[in-house]
């Protein structure tokens, strides 16, 4: 009887109809599941494979190539898996990439070229074929840029690239000791829809046509003077900019920066040793948004510039101003007492607090102290 009820409720199972899940509820339970579990689920069925494909599952997952990179490429090339970030640390990116190249640019969205030996034919037929990328770094490639022929190609090759890089937003160029104005002005130039700079380390000027920019690191960039900050610092949608080590900016060309890039909310601009009371002033009264500021090491600033901005910057919530002697421990507490949203200050290598033990009734009631008497003086020469 046992038996026969089993088996009759495995036929009700089997005649039941086939349940299949759209595959964005499948996407959407994969997005809660680890790597190892979510390859397991994509050997379900054919629609679970291709759910697992899904671009945004993968997209905070970074390959990491360096060294020796013959047997990695062998398991990538045969790999039926998605990958769509990659960086490559000192390797040589020659000819035996090829087939890489062909079967990752397509979907590929974010490469890391780190001090890598590759030819600037090489790395245009690298960019010409990625279509969805979004974040290029270049860092460190001296090789590349040492002729100072990279990108130096035809008007047609050009418009190429700027059709093929229409989604690249981030741009790093990082530590390159033979960026030069004109190869800036090239990597710049195929990158239309750019938003995020980042020259940091390099000995440039800068481009005037970057107006959509939003994000841009130029820390150690000597050559930025007061002069490019009004000439070439214009970017209404500009909110990151860190211009930490730039030695030659004074308050002049805080002034400029203030005025043309209004929307800033993050400001970096440590151990920048020309800043002074006036030019820090300028930022706070013209950058209403500003929400980060960090101003450690720059000696030269005092207390009046904590007053400017306890007044003046009512949206602050990070401060750094580590390590500036000229301000004091008292001018920081009412500082943070007017600026109701703040909740990060550091503060470390600022000016003691001055504490009296003594109350102004004892100051009041103290005598002065009288003179020494005369000293005697004896002479024993002729002793």
């Amino acid at each position: 009887m046992a038996d026969t009820c089993r088996n009759l409720e495995e036929s009700q199972i089997l005649q039941q109809p086939e349940i299949h899940l759209p595959t964005e509820i499948i996407i959407y339970i994969m997005e809660f599941l680890p790597l190892a579990d979510r390859i397991s689920a994509s050997q379900v069925c054919h629609q679970w494979y291709e759910a697992s494909r899904e671009q945004k599952l993968h997209y905070n997952e970074v390959v990491i190539l360096h060294d020796n990179i013959s047997r990695p490429l062998q398991v990538f090339e045969n790999s039926y898996g998605t990958f769509v970030n990659f960086v490559f640390k000192e390797v040589e990116l020659g000819a035996k990439l090829s087939a890489f190249w062909d079967k990752f640019c397509p979907s590929m969205c974010s490469l890391g070229i780190y001090s890598c030996d590759v030819s600037e034919r090489t790395f245009v037929e690298i960019l010409a074929r990625c279509v969805q990328l979004q974040s290029l770094r270049v860092n460190g490639c001296r090789e590349l840029l040492m002729s100072g022929r990279v990108l130096e190609v035809e008007s047609d090759v050009l418009q190429l690239l700027r059709k093929t890089l229409r989604k690249l937003k981030e741009l790093s160029l990082s530590y390159n000791r033979y960026l030069s104005d004109a190869l800036f002005n090239r990597f710049v130039a195929i990158a239309p829809n750019l938003e995020e700079l980042s020259v940091t380390g390099c000995q440039i000027s800068f481009h005037m046509g970057l107006y959509r920019l939003r994000f841009l690191d130029i820390c150690g960039c000597n050559r930025i003077t007061d002069v490019s900050l009004k000439y070439a610092f214009n970017f209404p949608s500009l909110q990151h900019l860190d211009i930490s080590r730039c030695q030659q900016v004074t308050r002049v060309g805080l002034t400029y920066l203030a005025v043309r890039n209004p929307s800033i909310e993050t400001l970096i601009m440590s151990h920048c040793y020309n800043v002074i009371d006036e030019g820090l002033l300028s930022i706070v009264k013209c950058l209403y948004r500003l929400k980060h500021l960090d101003i450690k090491g720059c000696t030269h600033l005092t207390d009046v510039s904590i007053e400017a901005i306890g007044k003046y910057c009512c949206n602050m919530k990070y401060l750094d101003v580590s390590n500036c002697p000229g301000m004091t421990a008292e001018s920081v507490d009412k500082m943070e007492k007017q600026l109701p949203v703040v909740h990060t200050v550091h503060r470390h290598g600022l000016r003691p607090r001055i504490q009296s033990f003594l109350s102004d009734e004892s100051i009041a009631e103290m005598k002065p102290i009288p003179p020494p008497p005369p000293r005697k003086k004896f002479s024993f020469l002729r002793c």
